[in-house]
């Protein structure tokens, strides 16, 4: 889109996020997964708890957050995942570098990254064609501003091209008491596939003092664990 053709009437809304997410240092949500259109059978669907923990030792170019998403057992801190196999009995640890592990894309849907990227919203402020302000509605009682960013799919190409969450177009719900998302709306409309990832993020605590050793994720009793870099 040429500049005169681009909607920026939502990009004050968005850098508001930017900054109440650069104040982040724990946080603690219900999230909720679901799909809608035409393909919503193929959306990952769930529902539990995140909990999202800063290291302040960490250096924040290299990644500096943990997520801990209890719906599915798993925690991503800056260098690993790692998650339970209920069935087999195992723990399950591996480096952020293997690229084999089924569940690599389960943080992403549900550990909000936009706000624990090194540069939070880096995709919403570098790639996008246009920042659409939707006016206010409310979400789960909360009221939010809503801004549809569309994207410029030819950007931001490489390893994770492949994930759910990069599509081309979200529709942003962010409360408009602490500027953090009620809802995520990822669309993906290419006139022969339509469907959209939808997640509901409800009771958000901010800030609520959680230490990134209180995620880690233990051994039961009667378990092994596989760990693997």
């Amino acid at each position: 889109l040429t500049a005169s053709a681009q909607d920026t009437s939502g990009k004050a809304d968005l850098l508001a996020a930017v900054e109440a997410a650069q104040d982040l240092t724990s946080l603690t949500a219900d999230v909720k997964l679901s799909g809608a259109g035409g393909f919503a059978d193929w959306v990952p669907t769930g529902e539990g708890e995140i909990r999202l923990a800063k290291d302040a030792e960490a250096d924040p170019a290299q990644g500096a957050w943990h997520t801990r998403v209890d719906t599915t057992y798993i925690l991503r801190s800056p260098e690993q995942i790692v998650w339970i196999d209920h069935e087999k009995k195992v723990v399950q640890e591996r480096g952020l570098r293997d690229r084999s592990s089924q569940f690599r894309s389960i943080p992403e849907l549900f550990g909000l990254g936009e706000l624990t990227s090194p540069e939070p919203y880096a995709r919403e402020l570098r790639e996008a064609t246009s920042w659409q302000d939707l006016g206010t509605e409310t979400v789960n009682g909360v009221e939010c501003d809503v801004v549809l960013v569309r994207y410029d799919m030819t950007k931001g190409k490489g390893p994770r091209d492949g994930s759910m969450t990069r599509t081309p177009a979200t529709k942003w719900f962010f409360s408009t008491d602490d500027h953090l998302p009620r809802r995520v709306e990822r669309i993906t409309d290419t006139g022969g596939i339509s469907f959209t990832i939808v997640q509901d993020v409800n009771n958000v605590r901010v800030n609520p003092g959680i230490e990134p050793a209180s995620l880690a994720i233990e051994t039961p009793e009667g378990y092994t664990r596989s760990i693997r870099n």
